[in-house]
Protein backbone atom coordinates (compact mmCIF):
# COMPACT_ATOMS: atom_id res chain seq x y z
CA UNK A 1 0.00 0.00 0.00
CA UNK A 2 2.81 2.40 0.93
CA UNK A 3 4.69 1.48 -2.26
CA UNK A 4 1.65 2.31 -4.39
CA UNK A 5 1.29 5.66 -2.64
CA UNK A 6 4.97 6.53 -3.19
CA UNK A 7 4.76 5.55 -6.88
CA UNK A 8 1.62 7.66 -7.27
CA UNK A 9 3.42 10.64 -5.74
CA UNK A 10 6.42 10.10 -8.05
CA UNK A 11 4.23 10.16 -11.15
CA UNK A 12 2.23 13.12 -9.87
CA UNK A 13 5.50 14.95 -9.37
CA UNK A 14 6.59 13.89 -12.86
CA UNK A 15 3.38 15.17 -14.41
CA UNK A 16 3.86 18.48 -12.62
CA UNK A 17 7.40 18.71 -14.04
CA UNK A 18 6.09 17.90 -17.54
CA UNK A 19 3.45 20.59 -17.18
CA UNK A 20 6.19 23.01 -16.19
CA UNK A 21 8.28 21.95 -19.20
CA UNK A 22 5.38 22.42 -21.64
CA UNK A 23 4.45 25.78 -20.11
CA UNK A 24 7.73 27.26 -21.28
CA UNK A 25 8.07 29.04 -24.59
CA UNK A 26 10.38 26.42 -26.07
CA UNK A 27 9.89 22.74 -25.19
CA UNK A 28 13.11 20.74 -24.72
CA UNK A 29 12.47 17.13 -25.76
CA UNK A 30 15.53 16.08 -23.75
CA UNK A 31 13.93 17.42 -20.57
CA UNK A 32 10.73 15.48 -21.27
CA UNK A 33 12.80 12.32 -21.73
CA UNK A 34 14.67 12.94 -18.46
CA UNK A 35 11.40 13.40 -16.55
CA UNK A 36 10.05 10.12 -17.91
CA UNK A 37 13.28 8.26 -17.07
CA UNK A 38 13.22 9.73 -13.56
CA UNK A 39 9.64 8.54 -12.98
CA UNK A 40 10.37 5.07 -14.36
CA UNK A 41 13.63 4.67 -12.40
CA UNK A 42 12.18 6.00 -9.13
CA UNK A 43 9.11 3.74 -9.48
CA UNK A 44 11.28 0.70 -10.20
CA UNK A 45 13.56 1.25 -7.17
CA UNK A 46 10.49 1.76 -4.97
CA UNK A 47 9.07 -1.60 -6.10
CA UNK A 48 12.22 -3.74 -5.90
CA UNK A 49 14.11 -2.15 -3.00
CA UNK A 50 12.41 -4.33 -0.32
CA UNK A 51 13.45 -7.48 -2.21
CA UNK A 52 17.04 -6.44 -2.91
CA UNK A 53 19.64 -7.77 -0.47
CA UNK A 54 22.44 -5.68 -2.00
CA UNK A 55 22.61 -2.25 -0.33
CA UNK A 56 25.12 -0.84 -2.87
CA UNK A 57 22.59 -1.65 -5.60
CA UNK A 58 19.78 0.17 -3.76
CA UNK A 59 21.95 3.22 -2.96
CA UNK A 60 23.39 3.34 -6.48
CA UNK A 61 19.96 3.25 -8.06
CA UNK A 62 18.73 5.94 -5.65
CA UNK A 63 21.73 8.20 -6.36
CA UNK A 64 21.13 7.77 -10.09
CA UNK A 65 17.48 8.83 -9.68
CA UNK A 66 18.56 11.85 -7.61
CA UNK A 67 21.09 12.79 -10.31
CA UNK A 68 18.34 12.61 -12.92
CA UNK A 69 16.15 14.88 -10.80
CA UNK A 70 18.93 17.46 -10.36
CA UNK A 71 19.62 17.27 -14.09
CA UNK A 72 15.98 18.18 -14.78
CA UNK A 73 16.04 21.21 -12.44
CA UNK A 74 19.40 22.21 -13.90
CA UNK A 75 17.63 22.92 -17.19
CA UNK A 76 15.38 25.57 -15.58
CA UNK A 77 17.03 26.94 -12.46
CA UNK A 78 20.81 27.07 -12.99
CA UNK A 79 23.89 26.53 -10.83
CA UNK A 80 24.18 30.12 -9.66
CA UNK A 81 20.79 30.00 -7.88
CA UNK A 82 21.03 26.43 -6.47
CA UNK A 83 24.72 25.37 -6.42
CA UNK A 84 23.85 21.77 -5.52
CA UNK A 85 22.55 21.26 -9.06
CA UNK A 86 26.14 21.03 -10.21
CA UNK A 87 26.25 17.58 -8.60
CA UNK A 88 23.78 16.07 -11.11
CA UNK A 89 26.40 14.38 -13.30
CA UNK A 90 28.49 13.31 -10.29
CA UNK A 91 25.48 11.68 -8.61
CA UNK A 92 24.49 9.83 -11.79
CA UNK A 93 28.08 8.61 -12.25
CA UNK A 94 28.31 7.58 -8.58
CA UNK A 95 24.98 5.84 -8.87
CA UNK A 96 26.13 3.98 -11.98
CA UNK A 97 29.34 2.86 -10.25
CA UNK A 98 27.43 1.69 -7.16
CA UNK A 99 24.91 -0.18 -9.33
CA UNK A 100 27.78 -1.97 -11.13
CA UNK A 101 29.44 -2.79 -7.80
CA UNK A 102 26.15 -3.98 -6.35
CA UNK A 103 25.58 -6.24 -9.34
CA UNK A 104 29.05 -7.74 -8.95
CA UNK A 105 28.42 -8.38 -5.24
CA UNK A 106 25.03 -9.89 -6.06
CA UNK A 107 26.50 -12.14 -8.76
CA UNK A 108 29.29 -13.27 -6.43
CA UNK A 109 26.81 -14.19 -3.72
CA UNK A 110 24.70 -16.08 -6.27
CA UNK A 111 27.78 -18.00 -7.43
CA UNK A 112 28.47 -19.02 -3.84
CA UNK A 113 24.84 -20.06 -3.44
CA UNK A 114 24.94 -22.04 -6.70
CA UNK A 115 28.19 -23.72 -5.64
CA UNK A 116 26.59 -24.74 -2.32
CA UNK A 117 23.53 -26.06 -4.14
CA UNK A 118 25.74 -28.07 -6.51
CA UNK A 119 27.57 -29.57 -3.54
CA UNK A 120 24.28 -30.41 -1.88
CA UNK A 121 22.97 -32.01 -5.09
CA UNK A 122 26.18 -34.05 -5.46
CA UNK A 123 25.95 -35.11 -1.82
CA UNK A 124 22.33 -36.16 -2.26
CA UNK A 125 23.18 -38.12 -5.40
CA UNK A 126 25.95 -39.94 -3.52
CA UNK A 127 23.52 -40.71 -0.71
CA UNK A 128 20.91 -41.96 -3.18
CA UNK A 129 23.49 -44.16 -4.89
CA UNK A 130 24.64 -45.50 -1.52
CA UNK A 131 21.07 -46.25 -0.43
CA UNK A 132 20.33 -47.85 -3.81
CA UNK A 133 23.48 -49.98 -3.52
CA UNK A 134 22.66 -51.02 0.06
CA UNK A 135 19.09 -51.88 -0.94
CA UNK A 136 20.29 -54.30 -3.64
CA UNK A 137 23.51 -55.73 -2.16
CA UNK A 138 24.30 -58.04 0.70
CA UNK A 139 26.20 -56.03 3.35
CA UNK A 140 28.57 -58.91 4.22
CA UNK A 141 29.54 -60.38 0.85
CA UNK A 142 28.82 -57.27 -1.29
CA UNK A 143 27.09 -59.33 -3.97
CA UNK A 144 23.47 -58.91 -5.00
CA UNK A 145 20.83 -59.78 -2.40
CA UNK A 146 17.49 -61.57 -2.74
CA UNK A 147 15.69 -58.38 -3.78
CA UNK A 148 18.21 -57.71 -6.55
CA UNK A 149 17.98 -61.33 -7.73
CA UNK A 150 14.23 -61.16 -8.26
CA UNK A 151 14.45 -57.66 -9.78
CA UNK A 152 16.97 -58.83 -12.40
CA UNK A 153 15.67 -62.38 -12.80
CA UNK A 154 13.82 -61.84 -16.07
CA UNK A 155 16.70 -59.98 -17.77
CA UNK A 156 19.28 -62.47 -16.55
CA UNK A 157 17.13 -65.35 -17.80
CA UNK A 158 17.40 -63.86 -21.28
CA UNK A 159 21.19 -63.58 -21.04
CA UNK A 160 22.00 -66.85 -19.26
CA UNK A 161 20.63 -70.31 -19.92
CA UNK A 162 21.37 -71.90 -16.55
CA UNK A 163 20.68 -71.12 -12.91
CA UNK A 164 22.96 -72.63 -10.25
CA UNK A 165 21.69 -72.95 -6.68
CA UNK A 166 24.27 -73.36 -3.88
CA UNK A 167 23.86 -74.38 -0.25
CA UNK A 168 26.73 -74.71 2.22
CA UNK A 169 26.74 -78.05 4.06
CA UNK A 170 27.75 -78.10 7.74
CA UNK A 171 27.84 -74.31 7.79
CA UNK A 172 25.86 -74.05 11.04
CA UNK A 173 28.17 -76.55 12.70
CA UNK A 174 31.24 -74.58 11.56
CA UNK A 175 29.60 -71.35 12.70
CA UNK A 176 28.92 -72.83 16.15
CA UNK A 177 32.34 -74.50 16.43
CA UNK A 178 34.63 -71.70 15.23
CA UNK A 179 32.50 -68.64 15.98
CA UNK A 180 30.39 -66.23 13.97
CA UNK A 181 33.39 -64.30 12.70
CA UNK A 182 34.64 -67.49 11.02
CA UNK A 183 31.13 -68.10 9.67
CA UNK A 184 31.20 -64.63 8.12
CA UNK A 185 34.64 -65.35 6.69
CA UNK A 186 33.36 -68.59 5.10
CA UNK A 187 30.47 -66.72 3.48
CA UNK A 188 32.81 -63.99 2.18
CA UNK A 189 35.27 -66.55 0.79
CA UNK A 190 32.50 -68.51 -0.90
CA UNK A 191 31.03 -65.34 -2.44
CA UNK A 192 34.53 -64.43 -3.66
CA UNK A 193 34.92 -67.89 -5.23
CA UNK A 194 31.58 -67.49 -7.02
CA UNK A 195 32.62 -64.10 -8.40
CA UNK A 196 35.77 -65.69 -9.81
CA UNK A 197 33.80 -68.29 -11.79
CA UNK A 198 30.62 -66.37 -12.65
CA UNK A 199 29.73 -62.89 -13.81
CA UNK A 200 29.78 -60.70 -10.68
CA UNK A 201 26.49 -59.07 -11.67
CA UNK A 202 24.87 -62.51 -11.91
CA UNK A 203 25.77 -63.79 -8.43
CA UNK A 204 23.41 -63.36 -5.45
CA UNK A 205 23.07 -64.34 -1.82
CA UNK A 206 19.47 -65.29 -1.16
CA UNK A 207 19.99 -65.39 2.58
CA UNK A 208 21.86 -67.42 5.20
CA UNK A 209 24.14 -69.88 3.39
CA UNK A 210 22.13 -70.02 0.15
CA UNK A 211 23.49 -68.50 -3.06
CA UNK A 212 22.50 -68.49 -6.73
CA UNK A 213 24.40 -67.71 -9.91
CA UNK A 214 23.40 -67.39 -13.56
CA UNK A 215 25.64 -68.90 -16.23
CA UNK A 216 25.83 -69.71 -19.93
CA UNK A 217 27.75 -72.90 -19.14
CA UNK A 218 25.76 -76.10 -18.71
CA UNK A 219 26.23 -78.45 -15.73
CA UNK A 220 28.16 -80.81 -18.02
CA UNK A 221 30.64 -78.02 -18.71
CA UNK A 222 30.95 -77.26 -14.98
CA UNK A 223 31.54 -80.76 -13.63
CA UNK A 224 34.61 -79.58 -11.72
CA UNK A 225 32.84 -76.54 -10.28
CA UNK A 226 32.60 -78.08 -6.79
CA UNK A 227 36.32 -78.77 -6.78
CA UNK A 228 37.12 -75.22 -7.88
CA UNK A 229 35.08 -73.45 -5.20
CA UNK A 230 35.59 -75.88 -2.29
CA UNK A 231 39.21 -75.09 -1.28
CA UNK A 232 38.08 -71.98 0.60
CA UNK A 233 35.68 -74.11 2.68
CA UNK A 234 37.39 -77.42 3.46
CA UNK A 235 39.53 -76.11 6.31
CA UNK A 236 36.32 -75.55 8.28
CA UNK A 237 34.75 -78.89 7.21
CA UNK A 238 32.19 -77.06 5.07
CA UNK A 239 31.05 -78.57 1.78
CA UNK A 240 28.71 -77.28 -0.91
CA UNK A 241 25.64 -78.78 -2.54
CA UNK A 242 24.71 -77.62 -6.02
CA UNK A 243 21.43 -77.67 -7.88
CA UNK A 244 20.74 -76.45 -11.42
CA UNK A 245 17.76 -75.49 -13.56
CA UNK A 246 17.32 -74.10 -17.04
CA UNK A 247 16.18 -70.50 -17.09
CA UNK A 248 13.03 -69.41 -18.90
CA UNK A 249 11.94 -65.77 -19.11
CA UNK A 250 8.31 -66.94 -19.40
CA UNK A 251 8.55 -69.00 -16.21
CA UNK A 252 8.00 -67.62 -12.73
CA UNK A 253 11.30 -67.09 -10.84
CA UNK A 254 9.98 -68.98 -7.81
CA UNK A 255 9.30 -72.07 -9.94
CA UNK A 256 12.79 -72.05 -11.48
CA UNK A 257 14.38 -71.55 -8.07
CA UNK A 258 12.26 -74.39 -6.67
CA UNK A 259 13.45 -76.74 -9.43
CA UNK A 260 17.09 -75.83 -8.74
CA UNK A 261 16.48 -76.12 -5.00
CA UNK A 262 15.04 -79.63 -5.40
CA UNK A 263 18.10 -80.75 -7.37
CA UNK A 264 20.34 -79.12 -4.78
CA UNK A 265 18.70 -81.21 -2.02
CA UNK A 266 19.28 -84.37 -4.08
CA UNK A 267 22.91 -83.36 -4.38
CA UNK A 268 22.99 -82.65 -0.63
CA UNK A 269 21.76 -86.18 0.14
CA UNK A 270 24.48 -87.67 -2.11
CA UNK A 271 27.03 -85.41 -0.42
CA UNK A 272 25.89 -86.64 2.99
CA UNK A 273 26.15 -90.25 1.81
CA UNK A 274 29.69 -89.64 0.54
CA UNK A 275 30.61 -88.01 3.84
CA UNK A 276 29.30 -90.98 5.83
CA UNK A 277 31.09 -93.37 3.54
CA UNK A 278 34.32 -91.47 3.96
CA UNK A 279 34.00 -91.61 7.75
CA UNK A 280 33.16 -95.32 7.88
CA UNK A 281 35.96 -97.40 9.36
CA UNK A 282 37.08 -100.53 7.52
CA UNK A 283 36.12 -103.76 9.25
Amino acid sequence: MIQKLIIALIWAFGLALLAWVFSRASVDIGSVEEVLWFCLSASAITLVAPQLSSKPLVFGWSFYCLGLLLDIFDEFIGHDIVPVLVLDTSLKSLGFVLVCYGMLVLLSSKKVTIAKLNLEIASRKQLEEKLRYEAHHDPLTHIGNRKACFAKFSNLSEQFQWLYYFDLDNFKQANDTYGHHIGDEVLEKFAGALKEHFDEEAVFRLGGDEFVAFSKRSPEECKELRTLINPSLVEYQVDVSIGTAETDKHQEPDKILQMADNKMYKDKSRTSSRSRSGKAKPS
